[in-house]
């Protein structure tokens, strides 16, 4: 299914969403910043996806890359994001 079509649940964009998701948890799971092919290889995304995916959640702040530019790691708003869920529970 391209992330263009909607979902099965009739929700446009759910795919896609669920492959963020998908990525930030890989993040979040790994013991050393995974790199693309990482994420590939445990999410079972196709590496062109996960670049993409990449790109989008770096620009959104979510994820990181490391400053040699190879790994990748979880961003200061996902943080953010983090703190006021917990401010507010």
């Amino acid at each position: 299914m391209e992330d263009n079509q909607p979902a099965p649940d009739g929700i446009k964009g759910a795919a896609a969403l669920n492959k963020g998701i998908k990525l930030l948890t890989a993040i979040a799971d790994a013991e050393v910043p995974p790199s693309a092919r990482d994420l590939s290889d445990q999410t079972m995304l196709p590496r062109p996806t996960v670049y993409r995916l990449l790109a989008a959640l770096t620009e959104a702040g979510l994820v990181r890359q490391s400053s040699g530019g190879h790994t990748y790691q979880l961003g200061a708003t996902l943080v953010t994001i983090a703190h006021r869920a917990l401010d507010q529970m």
